[in-house]
């Protein structure tokens, strides 16, 4: 249960409904529930000792979905969306050259602030790019 608290979307009230669909009328209630979940949660030994050589390894905290960058002036999200060649990887390497490549050619200010490497851009049956598709909530 407390690695399924983890998973995104996952919330104490999910895990007791499922509960209560396994255990019915015999289950705790949801206050009780919660209570007995958070006197184990503070049973349990909160530290983490990491032992290693500065430089030797690298550590990333990953904090959850991404905010748009919105130009204030229009309300338009500057994303890129880049399909690679075959063979290319997508990294954060590539991604600050690409932002390198337009400043240079097309203005520093018009930069994407955002990159996101797909597969395939969607296209229609003639070939145009579905441009909405690729916008939030575009069904990309």
């Amino acid at each position: 249960m407390h690695q399924a608290l983890k998973r995104k979307g996952v919330t104490l009230q999910l895990l007791w409904a499922e509960y209560v669909a396994v255990h019915g009328e015999s289950g705790y209630r949801y206050s009780q529930y919660c209570h007995r979940y958070r006197q184990w949660r503070d049973r349990q030994k909160r530290s983490l000792r990491q032992v290693h050589l500065a430089g030797d390894k690298l550590f990333i905290d990953y904090c959850g979905p991404t905010v748009p960058i919105v130009n204030r002036h229009t309300g338009e999200i500057v994303e890129a969306h880049v399909v690679l060649r075959e063979g290319a990887a997508p990294s954060e390497a590539m991604v600050v050259r690409l932002q390198e490549h337009v400043k240079k050619t097309i203005a520093p200010y018009k930069y994407p602030r955002s990159v996101r490497f797909t597969d395939a851009l969607p296209k229609t049956q003639t070939g145009k790019i579905q441009r909405f598709r690729l916008r939030p909530g575009g069904g990309a």
